[in-house]
């Protein structure tokens, strides 16, 4: 686990020091200050450079290096997370609406986390398939786990950061185990070795609401998971550490939309769909501002005596009359009272649904999805063709996901088991819902036509899948089969038995001798 050489080995450790190329005890340690002087520490190992008592110079160097990680990218991450919710802040040009006005106007748009919602809500974990009949307990997993929650959580943090973390651990008593929790890059960050393709070092760190600091972390490494605790005075110190020896770390990275240039994900949060949000934003404000100064239509007055203003009969509720006093040199003239058109709000309509539409084509979703309905009724395949281009990105996303899945159920193992089956990475596989909006009856339609070709079997599992029931409702029609066929078995045997007795005599005199009858029955009660 060694992260330098012996040199950097020594440069970190308070009690060592090196002699031609030795490193051996020395009872006074260069301090901090004197490595820093002599350039034994450049200034970025400085910054990282994380002192809690029970750690090994290694560790605590890596320790600071991923706390670093995780603040450098706090601030987007926090932005993006805000943009979700819709609490971003905006900045207008300030020229359609006046400074003082900006903070009173709190105008949000919801764009950028319908973007993630209507993706999310296709990327439904149901679990692991099993293609044999070895049983490796994932479906108790899954359920003691709540996966059916979890797993939302994590492709929802995956979506909006670009990536999100699963942790694999022992669980205590009164909890499941293995225990398999959810966690933000906000709180989490790990070391990924493109070539193993997995993590080779995570930290997760929790932060106290109350005391407004983070308390508590977690260190893991290949085969050690080390607990960290601040006290009140912020001394950080080792408080356990579990010695698993799993031969790796027990953490896993989903990640959204890689790229051979960026394995560490893009956010849905894009450039793009930002600058779509906040263009929304300020086309929502100018409307309002014009709704409050220019909505109201103006009024004027004509030919009219300047004492008249005075009358409680012309104050206006909202906005001024305009007028024009008495003409002297025209007596005859009367006093004319009209108003001007008020302005609309279509430009900005407009111009809101434009924006709309470059949104829809950069996230892939159809205009109805951000409010924008279509007059026009549109069919089932009208439907299906607006939808192609999220069903596809779903189903990518599954793929992309379901490589952690799988990762997530060999950690499960070896926490569990401590070894994974060799059979284990050709009969399992993750289980996704089908992304398509497909109704009940289209489905019922095509395994009835599957199972008719002979290409599906009428009670395998992937029939069930297909018509969309829950591990529950399988287990209750196997019940029900079960039991309609020791029903049957019995109503065969009493056909078969009547049909003996009654073309067989011997067989009908046997059981004549045999079934008392309902007068022997009292005579030998009485």
């Amino acid at each position: 686990m060694g992260l330098g050489s012996e040199k950097r080995r020594f440069r970190y450790h308070p009690g060592l020091c090196r002699d031609a190329g030795v490193v051996r005890s020395c009872e006074n340690p260069p301090t901090l200050e004197a490595w820093h002087a002599e350039d034994w520490l450049t200034s970025l190992e400085l910054r990282i450079l994380t002192v809690i008592d029970g750690l090994s110079p290694d560790e605590s160097m890596l320790y600071g290096k991923l706390v670093n990680q995780i603040d450098t990218y706090a601030g987007t991450n926090r932005r993006k997370l805000a943009y979700y919710e819709g609490r971003q802040r905006v900045k207008h040009l300030r020229i359609a609406v006046p400074p003082h006005l900006e903070n009173l106007l709190n105008i949000s748009v919801g764009w950028a986390g319908t973007a993630v919602d209507v993706l999310n809500e296709r990327i439904d974990f149901l679990g692991w398939n099993q293609s044999n009949n070895d049983d490796y307990g994932l479906p108790t997993i899954y359920a003691r786990n709540r996966l059916s929650v979890e797993a939302s959580l994590a492709h929802s943090a995956a979506l909006i950061y670009g990536q999100a973390y699963v942790c694999v651990g022992a669980g205590m008593p009164g909890e499941p185990h293995p225990l398999v929790t959810v966690e933000s890059p906000l709180a989490m960050t790990g070391l990924y070795d493109a070539r193993q393709r997995r993590l080779t070092s995570a930290l997760s760190r929790v932060w106290d609401a109350e005391k407004k600091k983070y308390t508590a972390s977690t260190l893991f490494l290949p085969d050690d998971t080390i607990y960290c605790q601040a006290d009140d005075s912020g001394v950080w110190r080792v408080v356990s550490r579990n010695t698993h020896e799993l031969g790796r770390v027990p953490v896993v990275r989903l990640v959204n939309r890689p790229t051979a240039s960026n394995l560490n994900g893009r956010s849905e949060m894009s450039h793009a769909v930002r600058s779509y949000t906040d263009e929304a934003v300020r086309t929502l404000t100018g409307a309002a501002v014009s709704r409050e100064f220019y909505a109201t239509p103006q009024r004027y007055v004509l030919n009219h005596a300047a004492e008249q203003a005075d009358s409680p009969g012309w104050e206006a509720i909202a906005g001024r009359v305009w007028s024009l006093p008495y003409d002297d040199e025209n007596p005859d003239a009367r006093a004319e009272v009209g108003e001007f058109t008020a302005a609309s709000p279509a430009p900005f309509l407009d111009q809101l649904r434009g924006l709309a539409e470059g949104f829809a084509g950069e996230c892939g979703i159809p205009l109805s999805y951000l409010g924008f309905a279509n007059d026009q009724a549109s069919s089932a395949d009208a439907i299906r063709a607006l939808e192609a281009r999220l069903v596809k990105r779903a189903e990518q996303r599954q793929t992309e996901f379901g490589h952690g899945w799988t990762e997530v159920a060999e950690l499960c193992l070896l926490v569990r088991d401590g070894t994974i089956p060799d059979t284990f990475y050709d009969d399992v596989a993750p289980k996704w819902r089908d992304a398509n909006t497909i109704s009940r009856a289209a489905a019922a339609d095509e395994v009835v036509k599957l199972v008719q070709c002979g290409v599906l079997p009428a009670d395998s599992p992937v029939v069930y899948d297909r018509l969309g029931f829950t591990e529950t409702d399988r287990k209750q029609i196997e019940a029900d089969k079960r039991k309609a066929r020791v029903t049957g078995l019995v109503e065969n045997l009493r056909a078969a038995s009547d049909h003996v007795t009654a073309t067989n005599p011997a067989v009908a005199a046997l059981t004549a001798r045999r079934t008392p009858t309902t007068e022997q029955t009292d005579n030998e009660a009485a």
